[in-house]
């Protein structure tokens, strides 16, 4: 075998043990999340979406600057699911916006946002 098909099979493992790792590490994440929601309780994630919300880091809500009390939760329209929880809310810079933060149910400082 040359020195160049060596090379090739050597680039070809390394990118099958790359891409296996993380695919175990994104399995691990989600079976630890999945443990993890049954003791998640609706106001956990609701504190933990408005720390991140008026976060002055936060890069998606900082420009508004926010406080505790311009974030509204909807704590009924809240839902746990296997694996993360989805927390709908409006800030009081643009009432007329649904937004949604999805924290990871192991890391709920892991937030995640979407809107309508």
């Amino acid at each position: 075998m040359n020195k160049a098909a060596k090379v090739g099979l050597g680039v070809v493992a390394l990118i099958i043990i790359v891409i296996s790792a993380f695919y175990v590490h994104v399995r691990m994440a989600q079976m630890t999340d999945e443990k993890a929601c049954p003791t998640v309780l609706p106001f956990q994630a609701s504190q933990a979406v408005i720390n991140d919300v008026i976060r002055p880091s936060n890069q998606l809500f900082a420009k508004h600057h926010l406080t505790a009390n311009d974030v509204s939760v909807d704590i009924k329209g809240i839902q746990i699911g296997p694996s993360s929880v989805l927390v709908p809310f409006h800030i009081s810079k643009e009432p007329q916006k649904q937004y949604f933060g999805m924290p990871r149910c192991a890391v709920l400082s892991n937030v995640e946002y979407a809107s309508d």
